[in-house]
């Protein structure tokens, strides 16, 4: 199945053309990746497993609407079976590299592990994870390598706020 991505400007306004994900935009036009942190009371922040690679990463996916909070919505709904308020959803900031765009959010959640449901086909495994513990996975390789650049981001937003 053909999965067709909105594209966007630097900007981050949707522009009127779609494309298909594996190929690359145009210059000057975006595909956007949004990540969403969810985050418990201790401050940790929830992980998946990737079920190809084995690595653990930020829960999110490919935008594929003009509409970046709907598709973490249905990101989480696909990948962890939660329902998430738009009133939750915070922004971090937005990553420009390659013709991405990451779009980096979090959440405020207390959501417990036990009430999701992750994805069979996606995800083998969730946790919590400290900050601490996250740069040891870094360390060790069990983290995925292009997921580094959001927990950098992450660190600098709460270091400023």
């Amino acid at each position: 199945v053909m999965e067709w991505l909105q594209l966007f400007d630097i900007n981050e306004n949707p522009i009127n053309k779609k494309i298909v994900r594996g190929f690359t935009p145009d210059e000057g036009e975006f595909i956007m990746i949004v990540y969403l942190f969810i985050l418990n009371k201790q401050g940790e922040i929830l992980l998946e497993q990737d079920i190809d690679t084995n690595t653990w990463v930020v829960p999110g996916g490919h935008v594929d609407t003009d509409n970046p909070i709907d598709n973490i919505k249905r990101e989480m709904n696909e990948e962890l079976g939660i329902n998430i308020n738009n009133e939750n959803i915070h922004n971090i900031k937005t990553i420009v590299k390659n013709n991405r765009l990451f779009k980096l959010f979090y959440i405020d959640s207390n959501i417990d592990t036990k009430s999701m449901i992750p994805s069979k086909e996606e995800v083998r495994n969730i946790k919590y994870y400290s900050l601490n513990e996250i740069d040891n996975m870094i360390n060790n390789k069990s983290f995925k390598e292009n997921n580094i650049i959001f927990i950098d981001a992450y660190k600098e937003f709460i270091n400023e706020k």
